[in-house]
């Protein structure tokens, strides 16, 4: 029997490790084929590598035909079902879950489109489906997805082997983050020659405090009004800087 492989239905599938893919092959020659194969109109949705190798051995194989109500049906039923039969770490079981959120969201528009209620057993936001088919919060689907975008592979793979959590891989994002802020408020550019300046203006009316006239009063008013200026404008450059400094001590 020759079956139809669709390969947008195989890529959904993670690939099994060589050993793996060894260890069936010999219990299928060993014991014959114990999982059949899943088919949809003579389409294989599950077993894909149980079929290579039947073909291969010219062992005999039985399928069974499923029913969908369409492609995307199908696809979701692919994904559920490596996900419940998986023993998977947290993060792999969201970003397995994310596989399903264009065609989450494009039933969501067809349920807008047919005035189906929001509360109906298909209905929800997206993200909320989506944590709920990975048994997370909603919240750990954006860090999840945070996390793959932006993080480093060597932390990925960490969090993915389950030897990072989630939650600590998110915080390693946010980290280079704020001391970027440092980084950036530090090198700003502060009128450092305030203080000196005030303090040479403060030594020269020390000097001749009594000799100053009327008017030379007024110019010192002035120009110690101006002096405190800059100073609080120094101030104000070097606040972000403490208040990210603060931020990234904090993790």
């Amino acid at each position: 029997m020759e079956l139809k492989i669709n390969t947008t239905y195989r890529d959904l599938l993670d690939p099994i490790p060589v050993e793996a893919r060894e260890a069936l092959e010999h219990s299928i020659i060993k014991d014959g084929l114990l999982n059949l194969i899943i088919t949809w109109n003579g389409t294989i949705i599950d077993g894909h590598n149980r079929y290579e190798i039947c073909r291969k051995l010219d062992i005999e194989f039985d399928t069974i035909e499923m029913s969908f109500k369409d492609s995307d049906d199908a696809k979701l039923w692919i994904l559920r079902n490596q996900m419940a039969r998986r023993n998977m770490t947290g993060y792999s079981r969201v970003l397995k879950a994310l596989k399903m959120k264009p065609i989450l969201e494009e039933k969501a528009r067809e349920r807008q489109r047919a005035e189906v209620p929001s509360d109906s057993a298909e209905g929800g936001e997206v993200r909320d489906q989506i944590a709920k088919l990975a048994g997370v919060g909603r919240d750990t689907i954006a860090k999840v997805e945070e996390i793959d975008a932006a993080a480093t592979d060597e932390i990925k793979a960490k969090v993915q082997s389950g030897e990072m959590s989630i939650t600590a891989a998110h915080k390693t994002l946010k980290v280079p983050a704020d001391r970027l802020k440092v980084n950036e408020a530090l090198n700003m550019p502060i009128p450092r020659k305030s203080v000196r300046m005030l303090k040479n203006a403060v030594d020269d009316i020390c000097d001749s405090w009594g000799d100053l006239s009327d008017q030379e009063l007024v110019e010192v008013k002035s120009n110690t009004d101006r002096l405190n200026d800059q100073i609080e404008s120094a101030r104000d450059a070097a606040q972000p800087a403490l208040d990210a400094l603060g931020s990234a001590i904090s993790y």
